[in-house]
C-alpha cells in the first residue's frame, strides 16, 4: 500500500515497525500499517486496511486515552505492537488482540485532546485527528483550511484550452476547447444551483496561460480546481474516459498526455522528484485522490447508463494547472475527440450535459465524504 502524505507543515511519520508482534492475519481485513503525523495544529493517526472494516470507539472514561476496536480484523506480521511516538500530545499507540478476529488500538495522550475520526478509501484507512483542547476555554481551536476539516466555499471550473489554442481536433473539424468550455459552463450552473461560488478560468474563446489559470484559482483562495478536457491519440479507435490527479506519470500514456496537456508551460517545471518529495506531506494529494475516484465512480453510473463508455481509470500525471494551484484537484479527459464516435457525441448537447451532471455528481460526493470530517 503506497504511503500518501496527511496535512501540511512538518510531519513526522513513524512507519509500522518490521517486527513481527503476531501472527498471521486470520480475519477478513488486514491492518497493514499504522502511522503517525505531528501537524502545527493536530495529531494523525492513520490506520491503513486492505479494505474497509467496521470499527468501535470510545474515550475511557476519567484518563486521557481512547480506543479503537477493529472487528474482523487482523495485523499483517510487520504492524508492531507498540508504536512509539514523538509528539508533545501523544504517548503511544499500543495494539492487542481482542478475540481472535478483532483487534484493539489503544491511543494514550499526554495532554487534552479533542478527537475527530473519519473513513477514507483508495486506499481504505480509519484516520483520528487529535486536537488540543484550551487549558482556559476548554474547547478546542476551530479548524483551519489546512486541518483536516475542509470548509468547501469556492471551486474552480477550468476549461482548457481556447482562444488561438484550439486543443485536440477531431476528425470532422470539432476542436476541443469548443467541446470543454460548454461543458464547464453546464458544470458552472450546475454547481451555483447547488450553493456553491464558482469561478470559471475562462467563460469565453480566450486563451489564458496555464500559468494564469492557476494564478486565477491561487489569488481567489479556491477549494477545488477541475480542469475538464478532451483527449486525443493517433490511433482513431482509441476511446474512453480518464480522470488524472497530480503525481509522476502512471505509465507512458500518462506522461505523453500531461505532455501534450502541458504544452510550453512543461519547460517551467521544477524537477519533479523534490516537488513530490515536498507533496506527500501535503494534505491535498490525498483529497484529489478522493476527487479523482468519486468523479471516476460517477461518471461511470451518471454517463454509462446512456451510453457506453469505456473507462480508463484514474491516474496520475504531472499536470502544470494542478501542480502549481494550491488547492486539491483533478484534470478530466472525459472522451476522446480523436474517435470519430465520441467526436460526434461530443458535438451532442445532451452528452455534454451528462458529462456536466457526472463531474457535478463527483465534487457533490466528494464534499458529503469531506465532511465526514467535521
Amino acid at each position: 500500500m503506497t504511503p500518501l502524505g496527511w496535512g501540511i507543515g512538518a510531519a513526522a511519520w513513524l512507519l509500522a515497525g518490521s517486527a513481527a508482534a503476531f501472527g498471521q492475519p486470520a480475519a477478513s481485513t488486514t491492518l497493514t500499517a499504522i502511522r503517525v503525523g505531528s501537524h502545527p495544529t493536530y495529531t494523525r493517526v492513520v490506520f491503513e486496511l486492505d479494505k474497509p472494516a467496521a470499527y468501535e470507539w470510545r474515550k475511557k472514561a476519567g484518563a486521557n486515552a481512547f480506543q479503537l476496536t477493529l472487528l474482523d480484523t487482523a495485523p499483517t506480521a510487520g504492524v508492531p505492537s507498540t508504536v512509539s511516538v514523538r509528539n508533545p500530545h501523544l504517548a503511544a499507540v499500543t495494539i492487542s488482540r481482542v478475540t481472535p478476529t478483532s483487534l484493539r488500538a489503544a491511543i494514550t495522550a499526554k495532554t487534552a485532546l479533542t478527537p475527530r475520526l473519519l473513513t477514507l478509501d483508495h486506499p481504505d484507512r480509519i484516520v483520528v485527528d487529535f486536537y488540543p483542547v484550551s487549558a482556559t476555554t476548554g474547547t478546542s481551536p476551530p479548524l483551519t483550511k489546512t486541518a483536516a476539516t475542509r470548509v468547501i466555499r469556492t471551486i474552480v471550473i477550468d476549461p482548457g484550452h481556447g482562444g488561438k489554442d484550439p486543443g485536440a481536433i477531431g476528425l470532422s473539424g470539432y476542436q476541443e476547447k469548443e467541446a470543454v468550455l460548454d461543458i464547464g459552463r453546464r458544470l458552472k450552473k450546475l454547481l451555483e444551483q447547488r450553493g456553491h461560488r464558482i469561478i470559471m478560468t475562462r467563460n469565453d474563446d480566450t486563451f489564458i496561460p496555464l500559468s494564469d489559470r492557476t494564478q486565477i484559482a491561487n489569488s481567489r483562495g479556491a477549494d477545488l480546481f477541475v480542469s475538464i478536457h478532451a483527449n486525443a491519440h493517433p490511433k482513431r479507435s482509441t476511446k474512453g474516459m480518464q480522470v488524472y490527479l497530480l503525481g509522476k506519470a502512471t505509465d507512458e500514456e500518462a506522461r505523453a498526455v500531461a505532455a501534450r496537456e502541458n504544452g510550453d508551460d512543461a519547460s517551467q517545471m521544477d524537477d519533479l522528484d523534490q516537488i513530490f518529495n515536498d507533496m506527500a506531506l501535503d494534505f491535498r494529494i490525498n483529497h484529489s485522490i478522493s476527487l479523482a475516484y468519486q468523479t471516476h465512480d460517477a461518471f461511470l453510473r451518471t454517463v454509462g447508463k446512456r451510453y457506453s463508455v469505456v473507462d480508463l481509470g484514474v491516474k496520475r500525471a504531472p499536470f502544470y494547472v494542478l501542480m502549481k494551484s494550491d488547492m486539491p484537484g483533478i484534470l478530466a479527459e472525459v472522451s476522446f475527440i480523436s474517435n470519430p464516435q465520441e467526436e460526434a457525441r461530443l458535438k451532442k448537447a445532451a452528452y455534454r450535459q451528462s458529462i456536466a451532471e457526472a463531474l457535478a455528481r463527483g465534487v457533490e460526493r466528494y464534499l458529503a465524504e469531506a465532511a465526514v470530517e467535521s
